[in-house]
């Protein structure tokens, strides 16, 4: 009896999954395997913009730093073109502080919840 009670919560999930739902959007659905393929592109079309910058950290790195493997100067090479693709993003997003009217609150206030 147990077994057939299982069987049945089970079957009956099974039948509610494989259902169409009337509250997914079919026209704007993107399958998993098109999402990552999309990521991928973008991905591969942001390392094939930067691949001159890149390229040029790695000769100024190889100046610098004779010694240095291949890999690591890649490496470094990868972290400098990160950090600089970060400073822009965030140059873009947040205005300087000082052009901005309001005062730093977190530098005069002594509670905490405004740090």
């Amino acid at each position: 009896k147990q077994a057939q009670g299982v069987f049945e919560t089970k079957e009956g999930r099974r039948t509610r999954m494989m259902q169409k739902s009337q509250t997914l959007n079919a026209i704007e659905y993107v399958n998993p395997v098109q999402a990552v393929t999309n990521v991928n592109d973008c991905l591969r079309e942001r390392k094939i913009d930067f691949q001159e910058l890149k390229d040029q950290f790695k000769r100024e790195l190889k100046v610098e730093f004779p010694q240095a493997s291949e890999e690591r100067l890649q490496a470094m090479a990868q972290r400098l073109l990160n950090e600089k693709l970060l400073a822009d993003e965030k140059i873009a997003r947040f205005p300087v502080q000082y052009e901005s009217f309001r005062p730093n609150l977190s530098l005069t206030t002594q509670d905490r919840r405004y740090k």
